[in-house]
């Protein structure tokens, strides 16, 4: 079967009558397309589909297009499959183990970072020691932070501290006073209104059996 006959057919004849359409790069950017006009075609979501199904047919070892068709078959926040099960089943035949493909190309025509090299590989700040800080680097810092905050006023200059006119230790307002238990509707134990907030009422483990 001439898939790029079919492929081109497609682009040459599209016409969406839907006002659902989709903008298409007929020479996929990862083969060098580029954004330019006469690069993109509009598309209806089918003939998007099957646009990129075809290219994945045309390439079959560009692992970038499948990639982005692998994209289509799913919506972006659920993660909800939208194909059958057979479109389904093929690209993920066709993606599997080609995830990393990127850094098995690397390795191939590079080799691995470490090729050549013997022996176990030592960090290289091993053995270095920061030491203390002396006397003559705290000054510097000193001088640093005077010179950086001289013409800096401090946020709270001017303001009245909270615990003014106030004597001896202070206290919480909160010490001594119980806060109230509140009962879940659902399990029936009496919760904190921070736990009732977090494990109780609509999140109730109990809600499904009592609902």
């Amino acid at each position: 079967m001439n898939y790029q006959k079919i492929y081109q057919n497609i682009i040459l004849n599209s016409n969406p009558q839907d006002k659902y359409v989709e903008k298409h790069h007929i020479v996929p950017k990862c083969l060098g397309g580029s954004n330019n006009k006469d690069n993109l075609v509009l598309l209806s979501y089918r003939e998007h589909f099957l646009c990129h199904w075809l290219l994945c047919k045309i390439y079959p070892t560009n692992y970038k297009l499948k990639a982005a068709f692998g994209k289509m078959l799913e919506v972006t926040k659920t993660k909800q499959r939208v194909v059958s099960s057979k479109h389904f089943d093929v690209v993920k035949r066709q993606l599997k183990g080609i995830k990393y493909q990127w850094l098995a190309d690397h390795i191939s025509q590079h080799g691995p970072w470490n090729k050549g090299k013997k022996g176990s590989q030592v960090a290289w700040n091993k053995g270095l020691s920061m030491g203390p800080r002396n006397d003559i680097a705290n000054k510097k810092t000193s001088a640093t932070l005077k010179e950086k905050f001289a013409n800096q006023e401090h946020h709270l200059k001017g303001v009245e501290p909270w615990n003014k006119g106030k004597k001896g230790s202070q206290v919480a307002w909160n010490k001594g006073v119980t806060p109230p238990k509140l009962s879940c509707v659902h399990c029936g134990l009496l919760v904190s209104n921070t736990n009732m907030k977090r494990w109780h009422g609509d999140r109730c483990k109990n809600k499904s059996v009592t609902g």
